[in-house]
């Protein structure tokens, strides 16, 4: 998989394997946008990040916040090209 162009949402991206996931592909020159309902944590990590990484607070068991970070990450990187653990449709 070519991660340098990718666009990824990444649920529970604040922390743990989430933040393990959004660093690799920002790592690889990908984009991605971290959603997490602690919004401390995500600032932070999305900061510590760099410019290619930015949050949303969403609780992805509400589905207006994932529409939210949906629509918020098209908004941020102009596409979609992965997501883990979020469902597309």
């Amino acid at each position: 998989m070519i991660l340098e162009s990718a666009k990824v949402i990444v649920s529970g991206g604040a922390s743990g394997l989430g933040y393990a996931v959004a660093k690799y592909v920002i790592d690889a020159g990908g984009e991605a946008v971290l959603a997490d309902i602690n919004e401390e944590q995500g600032a932070a990590a999305a900061a510590e990040l760099g410019s290619r990484a930015s949050f949303v607070r969403a609780d992805v068991s509400n589905e207006a916040d994932v529409e939210n970070a949906v629509a918020t990450a098209v908004k941020t990187m102009g596409s979609v090209t992965l997501s883990r653990g979020v469902v597309m449709r």
